[in-house]
């Protein structure tokens, strides 16, 4: 899919594994626990600033894993992605800030990319 859809191939995987590590997972912890979580716990209970936030974050990667995997995985998927989102939100609420979030997000999509960088034949 990302190679028919969004032109990523062997050649460019490595830039694009950059970018999505890094750039693109501080940009999602920026929107959804620094803008929307954070946000939110000042002006709403606890609970639903996590739900909203992780909700959120997982109806996000709908667009991205749609059509990838049965419809049970892609609803463990789902779940788990859920699930991320509220392990994310308690790090930002025990430390105040995104950091700490963006890293283990970076990391999980570090880990993610590793396979695709084993699938291409890149290592």
């Amino acid at each position: 899919m990302l190679g028919e859809q969004l032109g990523v191939v062997k050649d460019n995987f490595i830039l694009v594994a950059i970018y999505i590590s890094f750039v693109n997972s501080l940009l999602e912890e920026f929107f959804f626990r620094g803008f929307i979580y954070l946000g939110l716990l000042g002006k709403t209970k606890r609970f639903n600033a996590y739900f909203i936030s992780a909700g959120i974050f997982a109806v996000y990667h709908l667009a991205i894993i749609k059509g990838w995997f049965s419809p049970l995985i892609f609803v463990l998927s789902m779940i788990g992605l859920f699930v991320g989102g509220l392990i994310f939100d308690k790090l930002n609420e025990k430390n105040g800030n995104i950091l700490s979030s963006w890293l283990v997000h970076m990391m999980a999509n570090l880990a993610i990319n590793t396979i695709g960088l084993m699938m291409f034949g890149i290592l």
